[in-house]
């Protein structure tokens, strides 16, 4: 989509993939890439730059890698992962997070769409929140991210003490099963027809 900005014209999403985490994401995000008619920058999936928008990214010292490593929070950047898109295609973003900061994200979207934003589409995939949590807990420690148990790193006090020293907001498991509140202001701010609801039934042990 073509955003008029006062010094220049960008190209920016015409859709967002918006969740949930764990939620089969990187699976549509697959899927898509292989059309022709449809440009999500391969190089990075979850560029998140609508919810960290102007974020100075804090680097944490404890012996994790560093989440934060890969968020776009400049729009320069960003436009600049959409410039192999050809003229034709339809361009997408893929963040997860974008669903967890619902607010902050439909802030930024509308500040830089204004008017256009009535055109955006949305997909948002949702999986028992249960089994999210588990399937991202266990994606966190095969990435050796995490070190805790399950019980630990589910823990108020735990998740609360690492937002509040930087940590990305990976660490958060259970804000990422909150839908309801935060899908319904999407709906609220784009409608109900721009926004493709899929739920995820995942069967077998």
């Amino acid at each position: 989509m073509k955003i008029n900005l006062p010094n220049n014209t960008i190209r920016l999403p015409d859709f967002f993939i918006i969740g949930a985490a764990k939620s089969a994401t990187t699976s549509m995000y697959r899927l898509l890439t292989k059309s022709s008619e449809i440009y999500i920058p391969p190089q990075l999936k979850e560029p998140g730059f609508f919810c960290f928008k102007g974020k100075i990214k804090k680097r944490i010292e404890n012996k994790f890698p560093d989440l934060w490593s890969t968020s776009i929070t400049n729009l320069r950047d960003y436009v600049s992962l959409y410039e192999k898109a050809q003229n034709n295609q339809i361009l997408g973003d893929a963040t997860p997070e974008y669903l967890l900061f619902a607010k902050e994200t439909i802030k930024n979207i509308s500040l830089i769409y204004r008017q256009k934003k009535k055109h955006l589409k949305f997909i948002c995939i949702l999986r028992n929140p249960v089994d999210r949590a588990w399937s991202h807990y266990n994606h966190m420690i095969r990435d050796n991210y995490e070190n805790q148990s399950f019980e630990n790193a589910i823990n108020n006090k735990i998740i609360k003490f690492r937002l509040k020293n930087g940590w990305h907001p990976a660490y958060d498991y259970l804000s990422y099963g909150l839908y309801y509140r935060n899908l319904t202001l999407y709906i609220n701010a784009f409608g109900k027809k721009n926004i493709k609801i899929i739920l995820l039934f995942i069967t077998g042990t």
